[in-house]
């Protein structure tokens, strides 16, 4: 609470001193009965001041002059004191990132302190109601607003802390807007802020402590045939060396199946590469437990393999090579041709694949042109993905129609385009010239069409990645349109999600395995905690930061004293006046 406004003024306090002084120096008189002043008259009047060092005399004038000082630097001062019966509510911003759970071997964690410490407040503070902001990768509210401790007490444990990172600025101006012009916001961390992150109405609570951590910041695995690769970085954040050691299990089976120790220094990674049979359902790597658990361990599961089912009906027989040959170095291409995904034709009409099969009409460009630019690239869209086609030679026929909206341009000319049918289906339309081309000889056109099989496994049914780092989304794919589906995380929590038409993103809000289900297909996906910002512990601290007060809150809500002081300062002037003439300068 602002008890001095100004406290700079209370400097005027050196008036007194000096006053004290005056009347330390004052010369005392004494009456002496004489029978002529005839013989005084040439001294004049006697001097006020003298030399002599004399006790301290206080009559009333001093005590007058003493009170109005004083009263008059308190005015100055300006003090305030709260409007009696004003409540305010605060919204508390919980910092929701894994770091918060982080041991330094006290027994209690930030998270634990800094809940300890928003329960004081409720008790102690002037509070009406308190909103508490979850800040994680996005800003979650918990309701409702609690009025009193034992309420708070039992909404916190909602306050979970697993989120791979904290966007406090985003909820600090959702708690603003949720405090309103009267309320106050508390952020409660374990590092300090950034400059532009705390403002008025805005305090910066840590409970952090610096510490060395070690813990895995990627994880990866790939098929490669009859083998999958695998891929570990682990990550030092320390000040010394430290050994490190990795255990990593194949299976569910118990025991160790390989070891690798090392020694990192400060502020280094390591990445371990290794193979593992393709038919292992899951591999498992862990680290010695240090400050941070969460980073510890990761799991990766066996990705399915997505073949797409592809048909070439090509009759000009360059365009068939060109496109068998992608096809073949994309690796996904399906052995069965039988209803295929994806529909390869260079004519216009005729046989189309079935009704969910995608068309792709690679068209012989007929009195085509060479372009070299400039392309126009959609690159939001799924075909784009990876392209460079400076310097590359596009030859297109510029009297060319294709259907549906354009992927790929020179210029004006479009070279790639996309139509989405009723059924969902797609027809792409490619138009070139490969004699006169540079485009099949350079890494573009296999990109190209593995963005297409790619895209086009992304609709097979499953789960698109089945592992992902936590605070990402694993998108499911369905047989058949649902509306919902029925996720289960790792906490054994089930929860509805939305689906559109047969897809759904699953969002991984904690390390674990998820299942994914919606009438009679079920899928199963792994998330692993790995976020180099959280698993280093070295900019942590506590302290606070920030003031609830500015200037407009102090003028409007705190009552100024200093009118009351200034009068009570004119009454001790008026009669330090009074006594003055009273005593006719004998005092």
């Amino acid at each position: 609470m602002p008890l001095l406004t100004y406290p700079l003024a209370l400097a005027g306090l050196t008036a007194v001193p000096v006053l004290i002084g005056i009347y330390f120096f004052r010369n005392r008189f004494r009456r002496h009965p004489v029978s002529s002043l005839v013989l005084w008259q040439s001294l004049g009047r006697a001097k006020e001041g003298g030399t002599r060092l004399r006790p301290l005399q206080v009559p009333l004038l001093f005590v007058l002059e003493l009170i109005a000082i004083v009263l008059l630097v308190a005015a100055a001062v300006d003090p305030r004191w709260a409007i009696s019966g004003t409540r305010r509510p605060l919204v508390a911003v919980l910092d929701d990132s894994a770091s918060m759970h982080a041991d330094d071997g006290s027994g209690s964690t930030p998270r634990d302190r800094a809940m300890q410490a928003l329960v004081g407040e409720m008790r102690s503070g002037p509070w009406r109601s308190i909103r508490c902001l979850l800040a994680g990768t996005t800003t979650r509210l918990l309701d409702p607003a609690v009025t009193t401790a034992a309420g708070l007490q039992t909404l916190l444990p909602q306050w979970h802390a697993r989120a791979p990172r904290a966007d406090l600025s985003a909820a600090i101006g959702t708690a603003l807007e949720l405090a309103g012009r009267d309320g106050r916001v508390v952020v409660l961390t374990d590092r300090p802020p950034a400059e532009e992150t705390t403002g008025p109405r805005v305090r910066w609570v840590a409970f952090g402590r610096p510490q060395p951590n070690v813990g895995f910041v990627s994880a990866a695995r790939s098929s490669a045939g009859g083998t999958d690769r695998c891929f570990l970085e682990v990550a030092h954040y320390g000040s010394v060396p430290a050994e490190v050691r990795v255990v990593i299990r194949e299976g569910d089976a118990p025991g160790d199946r390989r070891r690798a120790t090392f020694t990192l220094g400060p502020r280094k990674t390591r990445k371990i590469r290794f193979e593992v049979a393709a038919d292992l359902p899951a591999l498992y790597a862990s680290l010695a437990d240090d400050a941070l658990d969460a980073d510890n361990e990761v799991c990766l599961l066996r990705a399915p393999v997505r073949r797409v089912r592809t048909r070439v009906n090509i009759a000009d027989a360059a365009l068939r090579d060109l496109v068998g040959r992608a096809l073949g170095a994309s690796g996904m291409k399906s052995s069965v041709e039988a209803d295929p995904q994806i529909f390869f034709t260079d004519s216009e009409t005729g046989e189309s694949g079935g009704g969910r099969a995608w068309v792709v009409r690679v068209v012989a460009a007929e009195k085509a042109e060479a372009y070299i630019g400039p392309f126009v690239l959609d690159r939001e869209h799924a075909l784009c993905e990876g392209l460079d086609l400076d310097g590359v030679v596009w030859a297109a026929s510029p009297a060319a129609s294709l259907p549906g909206l354009p992927v790929i341009l020179a210029g004006n000319v479009p070279l790639v385009t996309d139509k989405e049918k009723v059924t969902g289906a797609r027809e792409i339309s490619v138009q070139i010239a490969p004699g006169l081309s540079t485009l099949p000889r350079t890494p573009n056109w296999p990109v190209l069409v593995w963005n297409l099989m790619k895209w086009r496994a992304s609709f097979t049914p499953g789960i698109r990645r089945v592992n992902v780092p936590v605070g990402m989304h694993a998108e499911a794919a369905f047989r058949e349109r649902v509306t919902e589906a029925r996720v289960v995380s790792p906490d054994a929590a089930a929860r509805t999600v939305p689906c559109t038409g047969r897809r759904v993103a699953v969002p991984a809000e904690m390390p674990g395995r998820y299942r994914v289900e919606a009438g009679e297909e079920a899928y199963v996906f792994r998330a692993n905690f790995l976020s180099a910002t959280e698993s280093d512990l070295r900019a942590c601290a506590s302290g606070q930061w920030g003031s609830w007060t500015d200037s407009a809150t102090i003028q409007r809500e705190y009552a100024s004293t200093a009118w009351i002081l200034v009068l009570l300062a004119v009454c001790a002037l008026v009669g330090h006046a009074a006594a003055a003439s009273r005593a006719g300068g004998r005092i």
